[in-house]
């Protein structure tokens, strides 16, 4: 961050930004190239701009549509030159922007759309007076002589009126002759509005944008979809739909897929994306922000945090990278709350505040399992121990737990500690020193204990499940697993069977928290779900319940075509402890993904099988930082004397997290490590890291110390075969 930060700057607010001179993102070249595409496309043409929550999508349209409106383009390769050279563009581009996800019917969208391009098109004098006479005229010559006076009637009270939603109306008259009468004259009208030149040189396009359709009420998305295909497929039509297109392929799956006896959907998933597919002739994902714009956007957020409690560069890095993952909304909201509870808070220090609200952010359930007030700062000690390498995560980590929660709520929580951005979280600098350090960024952190009825807050999660918007239910199933009631259960299983996969993974997730065995069986069949988001979720939820039942499935997942599937199977396998998944486990070290590769190696480490020697110590040649990590981890965990030769290698890595860890492994070796020892005390006392220096110095002791006691044991035992 910047030092000097401008104390009169105004913070950005939530409102999507309106034109590309707002653009911070660097989105110029993206935009530009995709304009010089709609240009040479056939139409009508689709393209979907497609991205999660907080990524920009409203912000990216607007500067699309606000580009497509300028004379002329910079040429290819000069959208960043100070004075770029440009070309003026083939067509006329008229830009009508549409927001249907505040209509309540399908019939309120068509309404809304079609409402838009009237107003955009037919609204000026010079259409205004012409369009009007020519109407009535050409309704009565189309229609027979029994419909034609109700037809004029109709059209003329329209017109009288003298309102476009007048007109609309008539479009989606209950009179059939009236409806069918307008919806010929608009695509008509639309068709030589398009001939129409505005600039002699150039004939029109029409850009339409349709903003925030995943936001829609589920009946309404295909209708928005069917409408579009009705009325404007046709030459000189471009349509921009900003989406995120699972939740579209959700909806559309479960209204056009084949449905069963029972009436459910069959393969909706599959359907619904097929059919997206066809209507999007060109998907682009908004995109991610690269490291100087992600830097640049969190400076211009940083006016929101407390000048005198900022965030320094290591903790912006991770909290970019590793828990706002560059999503813009994400960014700001960060920033506005850190400032706030900078303001509340005396002498912080911004880091720490920074990594404990990270901590929150990221793992949001991490306060769940404690059940005694005052645990929970020994407890997140403790964890920042295991992340920095300073205790071992062996048998015993869950059962140090159960002195703060119930063992299953201890079993979880420790499985959660796999995650590698977690691990970055807790292990960053600067730690947190001791209770009273901790409690005391807890206390800004936390809202502190409910003083909510617990029986009013279960009820009021279960009727959440029931509610009409998808953030609702999922609050309701987390509010459900946060309160641990095994009554919640029942409920939870009957969703596991639902026809949205939205509702199905919630559901498994929610299971997962609670832990009850009831649903082990349950979430073995959820394994085989058609929806990949749903697997993953049940994958997770099995590692938390830890039932050996459900090893065989999970291993099955290694052919899995989605990569979030395979690392959940890995991790579960590894939480279960079967030794059934040794071999899979080996063959996951070879997965195409790094994240899956990295899962593999922890939970190989954990069964503590030889078998994982040799294949580990091949895995240590990988460029990816965390598979690197995690399977010296691992080798360290097994105690084979193969991996104390390539553990020293490691020693030598550029990364902190590596050396650190590789460190530690050989440190519990004990005397079989004695060759480390050269290197393990240039790192005492060079390396650049505090903490790689620490622990380099903790396997020093421990090797030094097995050394002296087995040369004490062999003297003892010389000294009484002397006797």
């Amino acid at each position: 961050m910047s030092e000097e930060r401008p104390e009169s700057r105004t913070p950005p607010g939530d409102q999507p930004i309106t034109s590309l001179a707002q653009d911070a993102m660097d989105w110029r070249k993206y935009i530009y190239a995709l304009l010089r595409t709609l240009e040479r496309a056939e139409t009508p043409f689709v393209l979907g701009v497609y991205g999660g929550w907080g990524s920009g999508k409203t912000s990216f349209v607007n500067c699309l549509g606000d580009a497509a409106k300028q004379e002329e383009w910079p040429r290819r390769g000069e959208q960043e030159n100070e004075n770029p050279e440009t070309d003026a563009h083939r067509y006329d581009w008229r830009v009508v922007k549409v927001n249907p996800w505040e209509c309540d019917t399908p019939e309120d969208a068509k309404r809304l759309i079609a409402t838009s391009l009237w107003r955009g098109f037919f609204n000026e004098a010079r259409w205004a007076s012409w369009h009007e006479g020519r109407m009535k005229f050409r309704a009565i010559g189309r229609t027979s002589d029994s419909a034609a006076t109700r037809v004029v009637k109709g059209i003329s009270n329209a017109l009288n009126l003298g309102g476009v939603g007048d007109a609309v109306e008539a479009m989606f008259s209950s009179d059939a002759s009236i409806a069918q009468v307008f919806r010929g004259y608009f695509r008509e009208d639309l068709k030589l509005a398009l001939r129409e030149k505005k600039n002699a040189d150039r004939p029109a396009r029409v850009l339409v944008i349709i903003d925030d359709l995943d936001r829609c009420r589920q009946e309404v998305i295909p209708e928005v979809l069917e409408t579009i295909k009705l009325y404007l497929d046709q030459e000189g039509c471009v349509f921009v739909l900003a989406a995120d297109p699972t939740r579209i392929g959700q909806v559309l799956g479960a209204a056009y897929a084949p449905k069963d006896v029972e009436g459910k959907p069959q393969d909706a998933e599959q359907v619904g994306q097929r059919y997206l597919d066809k209507i999007v002739q060109l998907p682009f994902w908004v995109p991610r922000m690269d490291d100087d714009a992600a830097e640049r956007f969190f400076d211009e957020c940083a006016c929101m945090l407390h000048p005198e409690v900022a965030i320094g560069d290591d903790m912006r890095a991770l909290l970019i990278d590793h828990v706002l993952q560059r999503n813009p909304r994400s960014i700001k909201r960060f920033c506005l709350t850190h400032g706030l509870l900078a303001e509340v808070g005396d002498d912080l220090n911004g880091d720490k505040l920074a990594k404990m609200l990270a901590i929150d952010w990221y793992f949001p359930g991490m306060r769940k399992g404690y059940v005694r007030p005052g645990h929970g700062a020994s407890l997140l000690l403790e964890d920042q121990r295991v992340a920095r390498g300073e205790a071992e995560e062996g048998e015993d980590f869950v059962k140090a737990r159960t002195t703060f929660m119930p063992h299953e709520d201890a079993k979880q929580y420790a499985a959660r500690l796999g995650n590698p951005r977690l691990i970055r979280i807790l292990a960053a600098k600067p730690a947190f020193e001791d209770k009273e350090d901790v409690d005391r960024y807890f206390d800004l952190t936390s809202a502190g204990p409910s003083q909510t009825d617990p029986e009013d807050e279960f009820q009021a999660a279960l009727k959440m499940l029931e509610a009409d918007s998808p953030e609702e239910r999922r609050q309701g199933f987390r509010l459900l697993a946060e309160t641990g009631d095994k009554r919640a259960v029942e409920p939870l299983l009957e969703r596991l069977g639902d026809e949205n996969a939205d509702v199905r993974g919630n559901a498994a997730g929610a299971l997962g928290l609670i832990g009850d065995a009831r649903a082990v069986e349950p979430l073995i069949e959820r394994l085989k779900d058609e929806n990949a988001h749903v697997r993953y979720a049940a994958a997770v939820a099995l590692s938390g319940i830890g039932d050996e039942r459900a090893v065989e499935t999970l291993i099955e997942l290694l052919g899995d075509e989605g990569a979030s599937v395979r690392w959940g199977a890995a991790r579960a396998l590894g939480e279960i402890g079967d030794e059934r998944a040794v071999e899979p486990l080996i063959e996951w070290l070879g997965d195409e993904d790094a994240n899956v590769r990295s899962m593999a190696a922890r939970a190989l480490g954990k069964l503590g099988d030889e078998r994982a020697v040799e294949p580990l110590i091949e895995v240590l040649g990988e460029d990816d930082v965390f598979v690197h990590d995690l399977a010296a981890g691992a080798l360290g965990w097994i105690g084979d004397e193969r991996a104390v030769e390539p553990l020293i290698e490691v020693l030598g890595e550029d990364d902190v997290f590596v050396r650190r860890r590789a460190a530690g492994a050989l440190g519990r070796f004990g005397a079989a490590a004695e060759a480390a020892l050269p290197r393990l005390r240039e790192l005492k006392g060079e390396d650049e890291d505090e903490s790689v220096r620490e622990k380099a110095r903790e396997a020093i002791e421990r090797i030094e110390a097995a050394k002296a006691e087995q040369e004490a044991g062999e003297q003892s035992e010389s000294d009484a075969e002397d006797e």
